[in-house]
């Protein structure tokens, strides 16, 4: 619980309401922003072109990637999720919060720190070229689905 600062005489709790306000008013600001954005982009555009762009083989092929690579590591990642989950949950042994802190750890970064963090390892490390070398990863299938886990497997379990 936050109290008032004897010195300073701020109602500490009124402050962060405040700030948790504020911040909640700006990221709803930025989703409207956003909305009213494709809203006019939309009415203004001409629906032909719109179409023949929602339906280029482009723009199908990233659906039919994301799809693909989504289903492939959210799948991978529960089935790993769970009985780790599991396991951590139930048992005690020495390291546990050393292996607690290393599968939260993707969950503190960025997902874009992360995608550039996997890329210098399988671009740059001895052990990242040597997988790379066995099943490539860097810009190819398996690397989207090794990155998506890596952002994925975190939170899920």
């Amino acid at each position: 619980m936050l109290r008032t600062h004897k010195y300073l005489h701020l109602n500490l709790n009124g402050l962060v309401y405040f700030l948790i306000l504020i911040v909640a008013a700006l990221a709803l600001a930025v989703v409207l922003v956003s909305i009213i954005f494709l809203v006019f982009i939309i009415l203004w555009s001409n629906p032909e072109e719109l179409t023949m762009a929602l339906v280029s083989s482009e723009a199908l092929f990233a659906i039919k990637l994301s799809l693909i690579t989504a289903l492939a590591s959210t799948t991978i990642a529960l089935l790993l999720a769970i009985p780790v989950a599991y396991s951590l949950s139930r048992s005690s042994f020495k390291g546990k919060t050393i292996i607690e802190a290393f599968l939260t750890l993707p969950s503190a970064m960025p997902p874009i720190a992360l995608g550039a963090a996997l890329l210098v390892f399988f671009a740059n490390t001895v052990v990242g070229k040597a997988v790379n070398a066995v099943i490539n990863m860097v810009f190819e299938l398996p690397g989207i689905v090794v990155a998506q886990f890596a952002v994925v497997f975190p939170h899920d379990g």
